[in-house]
């Protein structure tokens, strides 16, 4: 049996937290293509208070919006600032319990509830 269950790599990365709310999480992603891959009633791992400890929710909505960004092509001139719209992903996560790596003389413990949180 291996040490590790979940293994992330940083391509597995949704976003940040943007707010928290008793037992409600909103993610601000950052990745649209991989926002489109994710499904209601999916699970997500939220890294906890260590390293050790992840805040395992369940996706509970999804929202696209537009919203003015400034648009950077990389061009020479500096006078010129152009805005346009780009997409805005959030998602709303119920968190359901606490995963540890490592507690104490055991491994891999789930507990329900969050212990603490994003």
């Amino acid at each position: 049996m291996a040490d590790e269950i979940l293994i992330f790599e940083e391509a597995d990365r949704i976003g940040k937290v943007a707010s928290v709310d008793t037992s409600k999480v909103l993610i601000d992603a950052e990745d649209q293509n991989l926002v489109t891959k994710i499904g209601i009633g999916n699970l997500v791992a939220i890294l906890g208070a260590t390293e050790r400890e992840y805040l395992i929710g369940l996706v509970e909505r999804v929202t696209r919006s537009l919203r003015d960004e400034l648009i950077d092509e990389g061009g020479d001139d500096v006078d010129v600032v152009e805005i346009g719209p780009s997409p805005s992903d959030l998602l709303r996560v119920v968190l359901i319990g606490t995963y540890r790596t490592v507690q104490g003389d055991k491994k891999n413990v789930f507990k329900r509830g969050a212990d603490s949180f994003p």
